[in-house]
């Protein structure tokens, strides 16, 4: 791993985890002394992170790291319910079943996730789970686009529970447990009413979350 990559990976590691929270103002200095290396590694990285949403840099101020607006979650999320609603299709079409021993893992992983209190590998293993379905639709243009929007949605739902630890987030898995079962018991139509559900009730929990954070 050469020297960008290596802070590259620290940094966007840091804004994931809400290490480095929204607005903050990131020091190429003090990152440059943290990970034991010069300011020119640190410098390349930020200007990948920037041309990808992480950071924003703003002349004669510096670079800060980058809020993930509301419209843009909903908007996601209206994306990925049109991602699980083809997969779903293709499933009935096909017959071919998603990984449902890898489902069972990533909703295990969950479970203990949430035993540790542990939101971050939650978040994971929930998107990693609801990837497995993207998969069964086949479509690798699909697959990619579920993957570039995860970073976002995941940064907005740590930020949240962040900001809001006196409310309950850990509140997916008898979601995945539902979905899981239906699919081994060829229960479609359930999952599809299910898909609906978690998209209004998501939408609704964003926009509750940005509301407790102002």
């Amino acid at each position: 791993m050469s020297l960008i990559q290596k802070a590259y990976a620290y940094i966007r590691e840091q804004i994931l985890q809400g290490e480095f929270m929204p607005g903050t103002l990131l020091s190429e200095v003090e990152l440059a002394e943290q990970l034991n290396m010069s300011r020119t590694p640190v410098r390349s990285a930020m200007s990948q992170l920037e041309s990808q949403g992480y950071v924003n840099a703003i002349q004669n101020r510096g670079i800060f790291v980058k809020e993930v607006s509301l419209k843009e979650i909903l908007d996601m999320m209206e994306v990925q319910h049109a991602f699980q609603r083809m997969s779903l299709r293709v499933i009935v079409e096909t017959g071919d079943k998603p990984d449902l021993a890898a489902m069972q893992a990533y909703l295990d992983g969950q479970i203990e996730a949430t035993e540790r209190v542990d939101y971050f590998s939650y978040l994971q293993h929930f998107f990693k789970f609801n990837r497995c379905l993207i998969e069964a639709s086949r479509n690798s243009v699909a697959l990619q686009m579920f993957d570039m929007l995860q970073d976002k949605m995941l940064r907005f739902s740590i930020v949240g529970y962040k900001k809001t630890p006196h409310i309950p987030h850990f509140s997916a898995s008898k979601i995945s447990r539902s979905i899981l079962d239906h699919l081994i018991a060829g229960e479609y139509d359930e999952i599809g009413e299910i898909m609906d559900h978690m998209l209004i009730h998501g939408k609704k929990r964003m926009i509750e979350l940005n509301l407790m954070k102002l």
